[in-house]
């Protein structure tokens, strides 16, 4: 099986070969300030797709939800969590939609909890999540239904170095080392292995390290360099996939 610091370096070169070096990573910055979005998306990607654009330029998914609830709050420049954490559970699964966790609880009234948990330990701001974020993740797997996973990509999504480990990261890792890893390794393997690639620890935003096919596209399987072209030009937009971007992978396998 390898070592840890050898299977950091076979994830590190499957992340240079299949994605490429850290200077053609298109990046961004999540949702920045606005941390209730933030905590809408997170625990809504459980088992769901994030969404694409539609005809009439709305989107569908787990983008639509978390778009309906900033265009009905577009004036809202501060107290975010508080605001978030004050919502009425119906009123909220009317604007994000009526997903439910494990336990038949909707995924609305867990957010409203973990918001008040935010606010009920003086982190409201991204500032003050980040300095804490221990106390943050105590908060939030607090919640029934809610689990470290989430959280971390609720951090992502604010600006700290971290992922999601969901079926795209642990299906990377896992074709990179030849067999089967669990969630918790494939997270502690892509982050060693960006680290010995010499690149950020899959930056906010980026949703995804995506190997999801080693063989080029069966149809341009004639023309290798065509076909490897195409292949690196689909990982970077899977890898980039972020709240702001609509072309997104299915998350139907997300661990919570």
């Amino acid at each position: 099986m390898g070592t840890n610091a050898d299977n950091a370096r076979l994830v590190a070169a499957a992340v240079t070969k299949y994605i490429g070096t850290k200077d053609k990573w298109p990046t961004s910055g999540g949702y920045g300030e606005r941390v209730d979005l933030a905590l809408i998306n997170a625990p809504l990607t459980i088992q769901a797709k994030f969404g694409s654009q539609q005809k009439d330029g709305t989107f569908n998914g787990v983008r639509g939800a978390v778009e309906r609830y900033r265009n009905a709050y577009r004036d809202l420049d501060s107290g975010w969590l508080e605001h978030l954490a004050n919502q009425d559970e119906q009123h909220l699964i009317a604007l994000t939609n009526k997903g439910k966790l494990n336990g038949q609880r909707s995924k609305a009234s867990a957010i409203i909890e973990s918001a008040g948990a935010f606010v009920g330990r003086g982190l409201e701001t991204r500032d003050e999540i980040l300095a804490d974020i221990e106390s943050a993740r105590s908060a939030y797997v607090g919640v029934k239904g809610l689990g470290n996973w989430t959280f971390e990509y609720f951090t992502m999504l604010i600006g700290e170095e971290s992922a999601k480990p969901d079926i795209w990261i642990t299906r990377f890792t896992s074709r990179a080392l030849g067999r089967q890893v669990s969630h918790a390794e494939a997270f502690e393997l892509v982050k060693g292995g960006c680290e010995g690639a010499g690149v950020r620890f899959v930056r906010a935003g980026s949703r995804h390290l995506v190997v999801r096919q080693h063989q080029p596209p069966t149809r341009h399987a004639g023309n290798s360099r065509l076909a490897s072209r195409l292949l690196r030009r689909r990982l970077a937009v899977e890898l980039t996939c972020d709240p702001l971007t609509p072309r997104c992978p299915d998350d139907r396998h997300s661990p919570s």
